[in-house]
């Protein structure tokens, strides 16, 4: 996992399990080869161990691969989305926005009508109320 690309096949291969989707002809275009590709438990490794282990590093824009993972929608991730948002906040508004976008994903409402683009600060105080009323 190392370029945008990585992340793109991942959240397309993602989707593609979880929602069953048909994403093959994106996934060819991409250039993903089904014959030396992670298993989809290994892609989900990968991508929680990248997310963790660049939780505290500023200069890395862990978005693309929150946002894939949120694309499993499953809540055995929500810890980890839920200290995206926390260590994330002031630095990074759009991996602490994807955190919250796969949370949403699993039937919680944060955002409500806040945008990034349109509203950062919106955006940032409903992440900040949802992380007070979780106990985060």
């Amino acid at each position: 996992m190392k370029t945008e690309t990585d992340f793109t096949i991942a959240a397309l291969r993602l989707e593609e399990k979880y929602t069953r989707v048909n994403n093959s002809g994106l996934l060819e275009a991409f250039g993903f080869v089904q014959s030396n590709a992670l298993t989809i438990d290994e892609l989900e490794l990968a991508l929680s161990e990248y997310i963790l282990s660049n939780l505290n590093d500023s200069s890395r824009d862990l978005g693309s691969a929150v946002f894939a993972l949120g694309k499993t929608h499953q809540d055995k991730y929500l810890d980890l989305f839920k200290n995206v948002m926390a260590e994330r906040l002031d630095f990074d508004l759009n991996s602490a926005y994807q955190a919250g976008i796969a949370i949403e994903n699993l039937g919680v409402r944060i955002f409500y009508s806040a945008s990034l683009l349109e509203n950062p600060e919106q955006t940032r105080q409903r992440i900040r109320e949802y992380l007070d009323s979780a106990g985060t």
